[in-house]
């Protein structure tokens, strides 16, 4: 997987915009995406804040934490985020290499 920075304006809450998904260097799809508000990222925040901290006390190790918080954004259907926290992890394994295969794929079915 490539990946860019967006170096353009600032992305506005509740504002949806239109992201081109490209495969094999050709366009492939376009995906609409809204960018949530400060409540509901503030809610998110402390959600994954909890579950992380709840994994460190079972001694979870990375790659469970960040399987457990890819867990959290598909149930909440926040594919982009997923599909971020799948590649946090330099070389996953099991469960967690398996989501990183399927995301890009429910990405865009999605919509």
């Amino acid at each position: 997987m490539q990946s860019t920075n967006y170096t353009g304006k600032a992305l506005q809450p509740g504002q949806t915009y239109d992201w081109l998904v490209f495969e094999n260097e050709s366009p492939y799809k376009w995906v609409s995406f809204q960018v949530m508000d400060a409540q509901q990222r503030q809610r998110i925040t402390t959600d994954l804040n909890r579950l992380e901290n709840q994994r460190k006390a079972k001694k979870d190790d990375r790659e469970a934490i960040s399987l457990a918080k890819a867990s959290y954004f598909i149930q909440n259907q926040l594919w982009v985020d997923a599909l971020q926290q799948v590649y946090s992890v330099e070389k996953p394994s099991g469960e967690l290499a398996q989501i990183r295969q399927e995301i890009p794929d429910k990405l865009c079915n999605s919509q």
